[in-house]
């Protein structure tokens, strides 16, 4: 069953109702297009603003996701400062990056016009990886906290292979 409602100076909204009598509203009020869920009280769930800004909330009414269109920046738990902001709201792990059976899991950094890779963390199979941007694998360390220079396999707590010196 759908209805439009008009109530008070809240906008207008068209109800969405399933047979258990629970209500979904989309409307615009205000200039916003809103996604709501009623229960004992009206709670948002999303909204599109007039200038393109979109927030996602939670059960309690607080935006999760937001995305704001005029800096082209999306916060994860806050408002963005950056193109990407996440704020993990005290949770200690802020993101996964998982890889699927048989694969690694490795985060690349570009440089400023995306062409030239600049560094690649990778972690494939428990061993912790740093690759320079021509995929020279410069550091690594293994489950056991063993740190390699150079080498892939370190042996010892530190292992550095090549040619060392000091300035002059």
């Amino acid at each position: 069953l759908a209805t439009l409602d008009r109530t008070g100076s809240n906008g207008v909204y068209l109800a969405l109702t399933d047979n258990s009598g629970s209500n979904v509203f989309l409307g615009n009020s205000g200039g916003q297009f809103q996604v709501q869920t009623a229960g004992s009280s009206y709670s948002s769930k999303l909204t599109v603003e007039s200038n393109g800004d979109i927030s996602f909330y939670d059960d309690s009414g607080n935006a999760k996701l937001f995305w704001d269109s005029s800096a082209e920046a999306l916060g994860i738990g806050c408002s963005p400062s950056k193109t990407l902001h996440v704020d993990s709201g005290g949770v200690q792990a802020v993101a996964i990056f998982e890889a699927s059976a048989g694969t690694f899991a490795e985060l690349q950094l570009y440089d400023d016009a995306g062409t030239a890779q600049m560094t690649r963390l990778r972690n494939d199979a428990g061993l912790f990886s740093v690759f320079t941007g021509n995929s020279v694998q410069a550091l690594n360390i293994d489950t056991s906290g063993n740190v390699g220079i150079s080498t892939s396999d370190p042996k010892s707590a530190l292992e550095a292979k090549g040619t060392f010196g000091a300035p002059a």
